[in-house]
């Protein structure tokens, strides 16, 4: 990290407030969602297997930085903090890859900064995902300060950005640095004078690899074009979420055919509709039971009211998703 010069704009007294540094280890997903407390978000666990994923977040005023690791595979759906701006970059190897808001992205691009989208995220496993948040006043007061003009309305519509892959190479490897430290030294982040160089290094940096390039920014990525035939597909299931639906049901409550149903749950989610209509009600039964007394509740009767009739293959699922049996959750509240 390096001492910026007298053109950045100081740090003001606003800006010093609700500074923190922490970094936790989770073997829940829904706490590691709720670790996100500004983004008002809720994961469904997507792929077989004991959750682990870490979560750090440093925040200096208006600017927050968060570190989230998964090893497996999730739908992630919800708000964004209100009044900011939010760059998130996936920090895995190079042939991993998520979906954000219908487009298949990797870890070439900035995405999820139109403020007017919520989160859509569909993630692989063992993923990594630096996030950089920073007040929406604070950005402009710095872009303005650097008389860039660039950053309107119709710029953070695209919501996903190509970069020139030097100067994003140094954003990532910056933004790796500062993760590690917070994973590791969180005393020397707390120190007035090393957050102030943080804001002062990072914002200008930040907005410098964003400034417009016509041959990298218009580079189209594909839209898969079934982000509503599934989302139709969500709400008629958790509409129907007890009733013993078929196939026919669900391309039917959507208006397509069951063959363009099926590759389209299988390019996002990697399984069959089915197959997702399973994973959701058992994630729906998981929170149930979480939530729920054991004195007072059983497991079959909230399997039941989300449409599981055989406890004997219910629990066999539900062993399998989530590694865990559902009587074992249930003891845990």
């Amino acid at each position: 990290m390096c001492l910026t010069d007298e053109t950045n704009p100081p740090l003001s007294n606003r800006d010093r407030f609700k500074t923190f540094c922490v970094s936790r280890l989770f073997e829940d997903f829904d706490e590691w969602t709720e670790a996100f407390s500004t983004w008002n978000l809720t994961s469904t666990q997507l792929s077989q297997g004991k959750f682990q994923g870490e979560c750090a977040i440093a925040q200096f005023g208006g600017l927050q930085f968060i570190y989230a690791s998964f090893n497996q595979a999730l739908q992630i759906v919800g708000g964004k903090p209100a009044n900011t701006l939010s760059f998130a970059t996936l920090l895995t190897s190079q042939d991993s890859e998520l979906v954000a808001h219908n487009q298949r992205l990797n870890q070439k691009v900035l995405f999820g900064f139109d403020p007017t989208r919520e989160t859509h995220i569909i993630t692989r496993k063992f993923g990594q995902v630096g996030i950089v948040s920073v007040r929406t006043d604070l950005f402009h007061q710095y872009t303005a300060q650097m008389e860039i003009k660039q950053f309107n309305e119709s710029f953070f519509q695209r919501n996903v950005i190509h970069l020139d892959p030097t100067k994003f190479g140094n954003f990532k490897t910056y933004l790796q640095q500062l993760f590690s430290l917070l994973q590791t030294n969180q005393n020397w982040l707390q120190q007035p004078q090393i957050q102030r160089l943080i804001v002062e290094d990072c914002l200008p940096l930040l907005i410098d690899i964003l400034r417009f390039d016509s041959s990298l920014s218009v580079s189209r990525i594909p839209s898969l074009g079934r982000y509503q035939m599934i989302k139709g597909m969500e709400e008629f299931i958790i509409g129907n979420i007890a009733q013993p639906l078929t196939l026919k049901d669900l391309y039917t409550a959507v208006k397509t055919s069951p063959r363009a149903l099926s590759y389209g749950v299988q390019d996002l989610f990697a399984m069959s509709p089915m197959e997702y209509l399973k994973v959701k009600r058992l994630n729906g039964v998981r929170r149930i039971l979480k939530a729920c007394d054991p004195s007072i509740y059983t497991v079959s009767a909230i399997a039941n009211l989300w449409g599981f009739w055989s406890m004997g293959h219910f629990s066999r699922d539900y062993k399998q998703l989530f590694g865990e049996l559902p009587s074992q959750t249930l003891k845990k509240t």
